[in-house]
Order: structure tokens, then sequence, then C-alpha cells
């Protein structure tokens, strides 16, 4: 089971879709969670249909926030559970024959006086369900300082 998450800013770009498309090929994943999205729904569902992954949860970006997308293949047995404009949760079923696990596509608070936010809400999700989970997606928070480039 792969999963593939991406800060995606600069979507609009031909170069950054067909990395996309190209990661998406290698890597072959069964949900894809796009962040920091500046695209407008009809190039959205030119992504979708290149990568062809045609379901999905798409947040759209509201003024200065950048929007979230959870895509994947047509078949899958993937149910929505909730979402916000910093996450999308969903349930995947049935995969490999394995029990049902919950999903969360994640985009933190980039500001740091409000990242208790994003932690808020993850104490939140971790309440709601006792399943297997496997969070992904940019938190916004450095582990290392050689993270930070500028």
């Amino acid at each position: 089971m792969t999963v593939l998450a991406w800060n995606c800013r600069g979507l609009g770009s031909p170069s950054v879709v067909r990395t996309l498309i190209d990661k998406v090929k290698e890597k072959k994943p069964i949900l894809v969670f796009l962040a920091k999205m500046k695209a407008n729904q009809s190039k959205v569902k030119g992504i979708q249909h290149k990568l062809q992954f045609m379901q999905g949860i798409l947040i759209p970006s509201n003024g200065r926030s950048r929007g979230i997308m959870m895509i994947w293949k047509q078949g899958l047995d993937i149910r929505f559970k909730i979402c916000s404009n910093s996450h999308i949760d969903v349930v995947v079923h049935g995969e490999f024959g394995k029990p049902p696990w919950r999903a969360t596509g994640f985009y933190g608070q980039p500001n740091t006086n409000k990242r208790y936010v994003s932690w808020k809400l993850m104490k939140t999700l971790n309440e709601q369900c006792d399943m297997s989970w496997f969070v992904f997606g940019d938190f916004n928070k450095m582990t290392h300082p050689e993270e930070k480039l500028g």
C-alpha cells in the first residue's frame, strides 16, 4: 500500500503537473493527497483525468488559504468520513483483504501562532476512531534545522 502526499504549490505549471503524473506512475499510490493548491475546479478535473484518479474530495482554496484534495482510482472502496479546510478523513475498506483503516490527509497551520489549532484538530480526530490510522501531508513543522532552506 502506497500513498502520496505533496505540497503542490505551482500546480498550474505544466512541468509540475508532469512531475506529479510521473510520480504517480512510478509509486502507484492508492491515495493521493495534494495540499496548498490554488487551481480552479476545471484544472483539478483535468489533473484527475490525467492521473486516472477520478474519485476524490476537493476542498477549494478560499481567499488566501490554499485548497486541499484527496483522490483515488475508481473502484476502490474508500468512504468519506469528515473534512475541513486543513484535513480530509476517509476510511479505506477491502484493501488487500485487510480490515478497514483510516487515512487522513493533513495540512497544518503555516502560522506558528495558530499551530495549536492544528494539534487540537489532530487530538480531536484521534479521539473519534480506534481503527488503524495513517496521517500524512504537510504538518508545517520542522523536526531538524537543516530542513529550513530560507
